[in-house]
This record gives structure tokens, sequence and C-alpha cells, in this order.
């Protein structure tokens, strides 16, 4: 995904939809391909690219709460995979959960209320989201921050299941 967003692959498929998405929701054309990244990509992608912009002050506060609240997806690929054929054993189960995670992500978006600063802002997003020169930075770019956010769930996992099971194990039923 890393590598997707980094090649501006995502910014340049959206540009064809600006138009249609940023009527639909309100949002000026050059924040549309946050739309695009939360649907193809899921969390937390999304959340990363709105942070980046508002950060950056490419975006205002306003959008950015705006953005966070309808494009902070789950994958379709965990959604497909992880819930629909290894949780439930069926891949139409997973369609249908994906088709109504995504229609209760576009009735957010649309309801959202209505800004008139949201759609006046001059958002000036370039072609060149992430500014990184080679095919070579790119990858390791996204090696890297793929292991720092592996680090993280992996931190999270130790912290809230291994070390409750030594506590239980060796405090409360000592042999």
């Amino acid at each position: 995904t890393e590598i997707l967003i980094n090649t501006n692959l995502i910014y340049n498929l959206s540009f064809g939809i600006s138009k249609i998405l940023s009527k639909i929701f309100r949002i000026p054309k050059d924040a549309t391909f946050i739309i695009l990244i939360s649907f193809l990509l899921g969390y937390p992608n999304s959340a990363k690219c709105i942070a980046k912009l508002y950060n950056d002050g490419k975006i205002s506060l306003p959008l950015a709460r705006k953005l966070v609240s309808f494009t902070n997806n789950a994958s379709p690929s965990y959604i497909l995979c992880a819930i629909g054929i290894s949780m439930f054993n069926s891949l139409s189960i997973g369609i249908i959960l994906l088709i109504s995670h995504f229609l209760s992500s576009i009735i957010i978006g649309i309801c959202y209320p209505y800004s008139q600063h949201i759609i006046q802002q001059n958002v000036s997003i370039s072609n060149s989201f992430y500014k990184i020169s080679s095919p070579f930075d790119i990858l390791l770019t996204s090696t890297l921050n793929s292991f720092k956010t592996l680090g993280i769930i992996l931190g999270y996992l130790i912290i809230f299941s291994l070390v409750p099971s030594i506590l239980l194990n060796d405090l409360i039923a000592p042999d």
C-alpha cells in the first residue's frame, strides 16, 4: 500500500473521478484521492494521508474531520478473507459485509453536515504527494514503515496477551 501511495498511482487514478466524488461528498477535488485510498487500501492508510495533509497545512481541520469520519474503512481483503472466508467460511457473506461496510461509509460521507468552509478551501495537493525520488527510496521507505507498523502491532499483542497470561499463571495460581 505504501508503494501505491508513494508512486502517486492512487492520486492519478482518482483524478478522473474527482469531479463526481467532490460533488457527492462536498469536498475539494484534490482531496478525493483519500476516498479512493480508503476504499482500496483501507485503514490506516487513509488516516495516515489525512494526518500528513493536515500536518503539512494542506487541508483544514474541518476538512480533516470530515474525511476521517467516513474514510477509515477496513481493507477489502481483510473483510473478504479474514472475516468472510476465515470466520464464516463463505465468500458471499464477506461480499455482503464489504458492500454494507462501504455503503455505510458512503452514507456517512453524504450526510455529513455541509460546511461552506470545506468546499471553498483551496487544497494544494501536488502530483507528488510524497516526495521520494527513486524506486529504491520508495521500496526502502515502504519496507521501513511496514516494519514500524508491525513492531507496534506486535508490541500491543505482547502487552495485552502475553503479560496478562504471565501474571495470571505466576501471581494468581502459583505452584
